[in-house]
């Protein structure tokens, strides 16, 4: 059985052997030409090259956009103080400092309690209207002259009035009349009534006492025996003041919101008027609680900062108005000497200690440092008299090229402490 298997193996290798050798035949080998290879070869290098190249440029390209530079400037500076009476008018005229005017109003009240006590005798008080029904003759009232009520209460005219005689018609009496002013004969609530009829006493027995009489015009009222409460000068003082500091603090904080860009209102550089409004009670009121308020108004005087800014530089510094600026202008003190309303002029004085500090056209400082190589970035500032000290920093720090897009230029003024 061994033979047997043996040459079943050997059978078998034969066989494989031709077939591969018949599949040769049949399918010979593909053979690529030279030149062919010679380009095929060539195109690969180029795309590598080409696709290494644009991975530079795009390396290169994002660097360049995302690379920044910060430029450090000390410009020049002084620290002088500065005590200036000026003069401005509005709108300017003849090289005057100009100023500019702002207005704004605000009402308050307030609700105040009387701290005054005051004993009070009053008496009741009204009008009647006195007939005559007794005949056409006039007749005389003197002063004092008592009205009575049925319920026994007494008031008195104050002045001697005449009362007219009545009048005849179709042989009737037809009652005439004259109004006046009656007064309770003693102080109290007590004579405080409505309306009401009157006789009067000093007519008992005679015949002119049914015809002579009046009536109630109006209530009788003020009467009063006591104490009340009273409005004194400094419940008005107190609440009046407690106002306008309410009625300032509201407008300021209001014009410090409406101050235009580039304009200046100073502490201080504004004006307030008060008026009492009509209604408002007096001292001597008797009034336990009561309302008080004022109409506020104020205006404020805008100073433009570049004009100020000229005519301090002008008065303190040799140089250029234009190269030079105030950092700290807006934290001077202000003090309002006058006000022309007919001149609109203003004359004032300003006090601080100024920063000054040198101007620098950055702009033109760019365009300088980016035609210049790197090796004579100092040369360029050396140019420019205001900077005193300048570095540069650039974001990577081993990129050492200033960006062509000015935004990623950044501008860093370095100041001085006086």
């Amino acid at each position: 059985m061994s033979k047997k298997i043996i040459q079943d193996i050997i059978i078998k290798k034969k066989t494989a052997q031709r077939t591969r050798i018949e599949e040769k035949k049949d399918n010979p080998p593909i053979r690529i030409p030279r030149r062919k290879q010679r380009k095929i070869i060539s195109f690969k290098s180029i795309f590598w090259f080409a696709f290494f190249a644009l991975l530079i440029f795009a390396f290169f390209s994002a660097l360049g956009f995302f690379s920044s530079v910060s430029i450090k400037i000390t410009p020049r500076q002084e620290f002088i103080a500065v005590d200036s009476d000026l003069k401005a008018k509005r709108g300017g005229d003849g090289g005057i400092l100009p100023f500019e005017t702002i207005r704004m109003k605000r009402t308050e009240k307030f609700v105040g309690k009387s701290t005054g006590v005051e004993k009070v005798e009053d008496m009741s008080s009204g009008k009647i209207v006195i007939y005559n029904a007794f005949s056409s003759k006039s007749q005389v009232l003197i002063a004092r002259t008592r009205f009575e009520t049925p319920e026994g209460k007494i008031y008195r005219i104050k002045k001697r009035i005449t009362v007219p005689g009545a009048k005849i018609k179709k042989g009737k009496i037809v009652p005439s009349s004259i109004e006046a002013v009656v007064y309770a004969d003693k102080f109290g609530k007590e004579y405080n009534i409505g309306l009401s009829d009157f006789s009067i006493p000093g007519f008992k027995g005679d015949p002119r006492y049914k015809k002579f009489y009046a009536r109630s015009k109006t209530e009788m009222k003020g009467g009063y025996e006591g104490t009340v409460s009273i409005i004194t000068k400094k419940d008005i003082a107190e609440g009046s003041d407690n106002l306008k500091k309410k009625i300032k603090n509201y407008l300021l904080e209001s014009l410090s919101k409406q101050i235009p860009l580039g304009f200046l209102l100073y502490k201080g550089a504004s004006i307030f008027n008060f008026s009492e409004l009509e209604n408002n009670p007096v001292p001597g009121d008797r009034i336990e609680k009561f309302e008080y308020g004022l109409n506020g108004e104020v205006v404020g005087f805008l100073i433009k900062k570049s004009s100020l800014e000229k005519e301090i530089v002008k008065r303190y510094l040799k140089d250029s108005m234009d190269e030079v600026g105030i950092v700290n202008i807006d934290g001077f003190v202000f003090k309002l000497f006058k006000y022309d309303r007919e001149k609109n002029e203003i004359i004032f004085n300003l006090k601080g200690k100024a920063h000054f500090v040198w101007k620098i056209d950055t702009d033109s400082l760019l365009g300088d440092l980016v035609k210049s190589p790197r090796s004579e970035y100092n040369l360029v500032f050396k140019k420019y008299p205001a900077i005193e000290k300048a570095e540069i920093i650039f974001r990577p720090y081993w990129w050492h090229y200033l960006p062509k897009n000015k935004s990623h230029v950044h501008f860093e003024q370095i100041l001085k402490s006086g």
